[in-house]
């Protein structure tokens, strides 16, 4: 019988590093490798925003309750995982 690993996110975000993009670059690139290895990178959207919301901490979570979604930017009235990242993305640039 195969062993199953435990794949744990990456911590919390640090939104007060001093150059916050390149962190953010990072940490979302760990992000998307978690999702990979635990095999969440097929869920649904509403799943791994839930999982992305939960690993990058409080501050993070305010800073998403302030962004608006178009609803192109939604499925079935959530917002698409990739929206949310275009979000950060754009916030950090």
């Amino acid at each position: 019988m195969a062993q199953k690993f435990v794949v744990q996110p990456p911590p919390q975000f640090d939104f007060t590093h001093r150059q916050p993009g390149q962190t953010w670059r990072n940490w979302k690139q760990r992000f998307e490798i978690y999702l990979d290895a635990s095999d969440y990178d097929s869920a649904s959207d509403q799943k791994k925003t839930s999982l992305f919301l939960n690993a990058i901490g409080p501050d993070g979570i305010e800073f998403f309750n302030t962004f608006t979604f178009t609803e192109e930017e939604k499925v079935e009235g959530v917002p698409k995982f990739t929206a949310v990242l275009k979000k950060f993305d754009d916030h950090f640039q």
